[in-house]
């Protein structure tokens, strides 16, 4: 219903985005949809991997037209430089452009949607043109849907569930299998094993996705072995063929050679057929429709085309896993790292895929690791692709990150023109300096700072500069603190529109006010305060500016002037009464009051508080852990604030 709204909505033109771990059914729910839409008389256009790179000079078809771009990360650029001048096009059809990315559920949270505008930072496009900030994410369902799923499976299955508690066990063999996202792939298979007579309750992850390759695998071999005998060698070349379909989006059966797979080309000969038809017949083939480019660049056009194509019909972490199997398993690493594997941009985004999937089974491959990271793409767009898993890895394989990190750097230096890949190095050395000693985290930072110096107008970097700028304060002393922040404050006098730097700027502030005496802490509430009013519709900067109050209010040692501080914490919560952070920074500010203190009012200000926490209880846990470790160091107030314990 959501997706329909997207595109009956009144705007001309807009994008939205829909996010999600992968096996949430993304895909297939978009696939789905736009299937419906295009019955409806809509053309719908899913990007094809080389299409990125030339994606400026693309102008959509002039009628009602939904385009779908898969793996936004890895061309957020592009993507985003599109999305901005498509729009400055006047049309008298609606377009819809609908992005699919893991990460992220609000403009305001993913990453990857503030890199979609960083080329243009001051041109409010790509904000203007999302339908909704609140991407529709998908997101674990319920117990109660989940037992459901599993219910209405096992009664199709003609094997109905005892009761609920069969219903609970299997359940809890989901979550013990798939941790928070509990997928509905998982729970199916579960259910399925359990028709089946086999009791999955203790079954690993590894076990169900074998089990679910292992009947892929079946149904295609049982159709190859009722055409004659099959060796272990044409099952193996068999297995190799489908688990290549797995890679790409399409894989024709013009291009499948008989040099390639010459035990089943012999016995396509002995049955009379040549391989193709071999293929057909084991029911491994589906016609498709693919887009083929024509014309010089200049005047290109298009024009469909059906085809046939190797397709195994399975969700993509199944198609993802059996790719690893037969690359760690069965020894075909040539099958996920080819020739020139680092200057194919479809080898190198399924790798993505796989590090966001299965980040473990790559980490555990000694073999694929020294091949990995002795990539060294040929050109810029291979290259871009290959820095975006190198920053991958600092963030997945965090054990790993010092090897992708040299990479990066070492990419960055030959392609020292790109900003996308300098950016890529950028945001690995901010999640490195995150868990630095103060050292090496100064030396992270000097890196930071050439890579924006080399690139002074990317506000991409210059965020990400201003970022390892706030890790290297949380670990300095007072004065370098604010030295360091100091340098904030000038990036933020340079650029003095950009909210993300405004916020970094004011969370480095918080984090100096914390060890300031209390005139210092005013001086650092000063410069707050203009920040918190020029940029009054950032919840996030309000949440740094409660928190601020929160100190100072400890500091202060007059109840006037706690009292104005406690004011400010309330114009917050009326602004954010739903934000919990706000909330809680409300509450401590009004306990910071009753320090201050005694008798009647010292009562009345308790009741109050305690009045409040009772309305708010999701601030309610963190105010308890704090007035514990408050109570450990003043045992002598335990009954002052007995009634503070909700």
């Amino acid at each position: 219903m959501r997706l329909w709204e997207f595109c009956q909505h009144s705007e001309q033109i807009s994008w939205w985005a829909v996010t999600g771990p992968g096996g949430m059914g993304k895909s297939r729910l978009v696939y789905q949809f736009t299937n419906e839409q295009e019955a409806a008389g809509w053309d719908v256009r899913w990007l094809k991997h080389n299409e990125y790179d030339g994606l400026a000079h693309w102008i959509p078809p002039t009628d009602r037209c939904i385009v779908v771009a898969d793996d936004v990360q890895a061309h957020i650029q592009a993507v985003g430089s599109w999305i901005t001048s498509v729009s400055a096009r006047l049309r008298s059809e609606k377009l819809r452009i609908l992005l699919l990315e893991r990460s992220g559920k609000d403009l305001v949270s993913a990453k990857w949607a503030e890199l979609l505008q960083s080329d243009s930072p001051y041109d409010d496009t790509i904000s203007s043109k999302c339908y909704c900030p609140d991407f529709l994410s998908l997101g674990p369902l319920s117990d109660d849907d989940l037992k459901a799923i599993m219910m209405d499976f096992a009664e199709a299955s003609g094997k109905p569930l005892a009761g609920p508690d069969h219903a609970d066990r299997l359940l809890q063999a989901l979550k013990n299998i798939d941790g928070g996202l509990q997928r509905p792939m998982y729970a199916l298979a579960i259910t399925d094993a359990w028709c089946n007579d086999e009791d999955p309750t203790h079954w690993s992850k590894e076990r169900i996705l074998d089990t679910l390759i292992n009947r892929e695998l079946k149904f295609y071999y049982d159709r190859l072995r009722s055409l004659s005998s099959v060796s272990k060698l044409m099952q193996a070349e068999r297995e190799n063929l489908l688990a290549r379909s797995c890679m790409v989006p399409v894989l024709p059966l013009d291009q499948i050679t008989d040099a390639e797979y010459p035990k089943l080309s012999q016995k396509a000969v002995k049955l009379d057929m040549d391989l193709p038809e071999l293929l057909r017949q084991t029911g491994a083939v589906r016609k498709v429709v693919v887009h083929i480019e024509i014309g010089t660049p200049e005047n290109r056009a298009e024009r469909k085309e059906t085809v046939e194509a190797i397709f195994l019909d399975c969700p993509d972490l199944v198609k993802e896993y059996l790719v690893l199997r037969q690359a760690f398993v069965k020894g075909h690493l040539n099958l996920l790292l080819p020739e020139d594997w680092d200057n194919d941009p479809l080898a190198l985004l399924f790798l993505g895929r796989l590090l966001l999937d299965y980040p473990e089974r790559l980490g555990e491959s000694d073999p694929f690791l020294t091949k990995f990271f002795a990539g060294d793409p040929a050109s810029e767009f291979p290259a871009r692709i290959y820095s975006h898993l190198l920053f991958g890895v600092t963030a997945q394989l965090p054990e790993k990150s010092m090897q992708a990190l040299d990479r990066l750097e070492k990419l960055c230096d030959r392609f020292h023109a790109d900003e996308e890949i300098a950016v890529e190095y950028a945001q690995g050395l901010v999640n490195q300096s995150t868990e630095q000693a103060l050292e090496k985290c100064v030396r992270s930072v000097d890196k930071l700072k050439r890579l924006y110096e080399a690139f002074p107008a990317s506000e991409a970097l210059m965020v990400l500069y201003a970022q390892g700028l706030f890790n290297l304060a949380a670990e300095q002393a007072l004065e370098d603190c604010a030295h360091t922040v100091d340098k904030l404050r000038l990036l933020h006098e340079r650029f003095p529109e950009s909210e993300s730097l405004a916020v970094r700027y004011s969370k480095g502030l918080f984090n100096l006010s914390a060890d300031q005496a209390l005139e210092d802490q005013r001086r650092s509430m000063d410069k707050l305060r203009p920040l918190r009013e020029q940029f009054s519709e950032s919840e996030e900067l309000a949440v740094v500016y409660g928190r601020s109050l929160v100190n100072l209010s400890l500091a202060q040692t007059e109840e006037a002037d706690i009292l104005e501080s406690l004011n400010q914490s309330q114009k917050l919560l009326t602004q954010y009464p739903q934000n919990a952070d706000v909330q809680l920074s409300y509450a401590q500010t009004q306990f910071n009051l009753t320090l201050k203190q005694e008798g009647e009012a010292l009562c009345r200000t308790v009741a109050q508080l305690r009045e409040f926490l009772l309305a708010h209880p999701d601030a309610n846990p963190e105010f308890q852990t704090a007035l514990d470790t408050y109570l450990d160091e003043h045992p002598t107030h335990t009954e002052r604030y007995a009634p503070l314990r909700t």
